[in-house]
C-alpha cells in the first residue's frame, strides 16, 4: 500500500523519471513525450528548490521504494491572492492508474493547501481527458475551456479546462459580498 510524504531531494531520479514515464504515456503534464531523462531531472531540481523554498510543496506517493505518484500545490501568489493555491502535476504512474492512488494524492494536496490557509484552488487539465471526470468526482468545478492552449504530449493544439474548489468550510469571499 502506498503511502504518502513531502519530497526529498534524493527523490529527484525517480521523480524524473515518473515524469519521463507519464509523458511518455500521453500525460497532460506540459511536455511532449519526446521529454529526456535530462529535461525531466532539469524540471523537477527546479521544483524541488521551489519546495525547500517555500513556494510549493511536492507530494510523493511511495510504494516501498518505488515512486508511484506526485502531486504539487503551488502556494506563492502575488500579494492580491493570498487564498489561493494551484494544484500542479498531479501523476500517477501508468501502471498504478485506476487504483486510487490519484484520489489518496489528490485528497492530501487538498489537506495541505487549506491547512496551509489557502481557501480557493485551481487547477488546469486537458480537455476532454479522463481527468475532467475525475476532477469532477472529487467536487472541483469545471470553469471553463481556453482553446489551443497548449500541445499534448504528441505535440498537437488541444484546449484546456480551467477547475477551482473552495476549502469545504469557506465563504463566498468578502470581494462577492460587498457586490
Amino acid at each position: 500500500m502506498a503511502t504518502v510524504r513531502r519530497a526529498t531531494p534524493e527523490d529527484l531520479d525517480r521523480l524524473a523519471a515518473l515524469l519521463c514515464a507519464c509523458a511518455r504515456d500521453g500525460a497532460a503534464l506540459g511536455f511532449l513525450d519526446t521529454i529526456t531523462d535530462d529535461e525531466a531531472r532539469a524540471f523537477w531540481l527546479g521544483a524541488l528548490e521551489q519546495h525547500a523554498s517555500g513556494q510549493r510543496v511536492v507530494l510523493v506517493a511511495v510504494d516501498g521504494p518505488d515512486i508511484v505518484g506526485t502531486i504539487t500545490v503551488l502556494l506563492a501568489f502575488p500579494a492580491n491572492q493570498p487564498h489561493r493555491g494551484e494544484v500542479a502535476k498531479l501523476m500517477v504512474s501508468p501502471h498504478r492508474q485506476g487504483t486510487g492512488l490519484g484520489a489518496l494524492l489528490l485528497h492530501a494536496g487538498e489537506q495541505l493547501a487549506w491547512g496551509s490557509g489557502k481557501t480557493l484552488l485551481v487547477l488546469d487539465t486537458e480537455a476532454g481527458s479522463a481527468a475532467e471526470g475525475f476532477y469532477a468526482r472529487h467536487g472541483w468545478t469545471k470553469t471553463g475551456e481556453i482553446p489551443d492552449f497548449a500541445l499534448t504530449a504528441s505535440g498537437k493544439l488541444h484546449p484546456t479546462s480551467v477547475y477551482w474548489k473552495r476549502t469545504p468550510d469557506s465563504s463566498s469571499g468578502e470581494a462577492e459580498e460587498e457586490r
